[in-house]
């Protein structure tokens, strides 16, 4: 779930004229994102080899049981997307009379779609240590300081790239005619009245989000593809599954760049805990702003 993508310039505009210490920090940020990739770059030239350097090992399953995960984790995400819907349209006047709206059916598909991934994960997990293959822990590479330290550079490093094609998708927008609207949610926590349902879905955004995202997409579909198809294939097609199941037009570009991104760093790093950092700081700063923009109101 990116709360960002793309936001309200008009939102982000307000926010900077009423507190200019947020103007100050995305300047800092965007001019450290410009050094490290500079950096980056200039010791790329000099060191070629580093850019074909993978630690990311062969995946310990097979590519039926990845596919398999995969197709388990979507029945799961769109079949309470669909119970959620069908509650709504089917018993939204009595839950509207018991108090619940949409907000709560929203909260509520939220959690149960996080305890159903956690548990597919789990029994996902007991399989592989039943059949003596690597653990998903051992393969993934847990957290540790060099992790937090790679994931905070990540972050830094994919701002300016993800700026410029976000500004590159809404032109081409503005061009065709098409709207470049905040996604839905975007929207609706900036203006809803219910402070509750901005802190779990907040809550949601930084912590299980990430965490759920990168270990179907990054941790599990890129290298169950990437053993079968290779590297560029897998890259691009993961990328594009994970754009494409957010369902907002306007953000399938800038979505699409952003899992590659964070594929390469898989690939480089051999760790997903870098990609989970660095995806919670990207939603961090989204949900700092829509926090900010509604002390505004």
């Amino acid at each position: 779930m990116q709360m960002n993508l793309p936001g309200s310039d008009e939102a982000l505009q307000k926010v900077f004229q009423h507190y200019p210490w947020a103007a100050h920090a995305q300047l800092v940020l965007v001019v450290a994102s410009v050094a490290l990739n500079l950096t980056v770059a200039v010791f790329a030239v000099f060191n070629v080899k580093v850019l074909k350097t993978s630690r990311l090992g062969p995946a310990p399953w097979s590519f039926s049981d990845g596919i398999g995960l995969m197709a388990q984790y979507g029945f799961a995400y769109f079949g309470v997307m669909i119970l959620m819907l069908m509650l709504e349209q089917e018993f939204g006047p009595a839950l509207h009379h018991a108090g619940l709206g949409e907000q709560h059916l929203t909260a509520f598909g939220t959690a149960l779609i996080l305890i159903l991934s956690l548990g597919l994960v789990a029994r996902f997990s007991h399989r592989q240590k039943h059949a003596k293959r690597s653990t998903l822990a051992g393969y993934w590479r847990g957290p540790s300081a060099r992790t937090a330290v790679l994931g905070i550079t990540l972050f830094v490093m994919v701002v300016v790239p993800m700026g410029l094609v976000m500004r590159l998708t809404q032109l081409i927008f503005h061009r065709i005619g098409w709207p470049f609207d905040p996604q839905p949610i975007v929207t609706e926590l900036q203006q809803t009245g219910a402070t509750w349902f901005v802190a779990v879905l907040s809550v949601f955004a930084v912590t299980a989000a990430p965490l759920i995202e990168e270990i179907f997409f990054r941790g599990i579909l890129y290298p169950t593809l990437r053993e079968r198809w290779g590297i560029a294939p897998a890259v691009l097609v993961s990328s594009l599954i994970f754009a494409v199941m957010h369902f907002h037009l306007a953000a399938l570009v800038p979505l699409f760049a952003l899992a590659v991104m964070f594929c390469l760093a898989l690939e480089r790093t051999g760790s997903l805990a870098v990609c989970v950092i660095a995806h919670a700081l990207f939603n961090s700063v989204s949900i700092a702003a829509i926090w900010l923009f509604r002390s505004l109101r």
